[in-house]
């Protein structure tokens, strides 16, 4: 399991729903990407049944984008991350608002 706060702070967060029209009791998923200013990307996911209830799960590392020190980290995971975003984005994610949103939506736009 892996907490929010021991990986940075967040860049941006990605979110997914996945809904299950064909299964009589589970309603879906909720698919979130956490992108963190340590290189770090977590991963979490939500189930929902079509009682109401729900499994919130918690965040597990998928991922780590690798940089040499810390400055460069810090001067290249806005500029990484937007091909990692694209990826999800073609995979029926949306980007949501966060410290970076701003700075990585311009950036993919820059990229088309």
């Amino acid at each position: 399991m892996a907490k929010l706060s021991a990986h940075g702070s967040e860049i941006v967060r990605l979110h997914r729903y996945v809904p299950s029209p064909e299964d009589p009791d589970f309603a879906g998923e909720d698919v979130y990407f956490s992108l963190r200013t340590d290189g770090y990307v977590l991963e979490k996911r939500s189930l929902h049944w079509r009682d109401g209830d729900s499994n919130r799960g918690s965040w597990k590392l998928h991922s780590k984008i690798k940089a040499a020190t810390a400055a460069e980290r810090r001067e290249r995971i806005p500029v990484i991350f937007p091909k990692f975003i694209r990826n999800l984005i073609e995979q029926g994610f949306t980007l949501r608002k966060g410290p970076a949103f701003f700075e990585v939506r311009d950036q993919l736009r820059e990229d088309d």
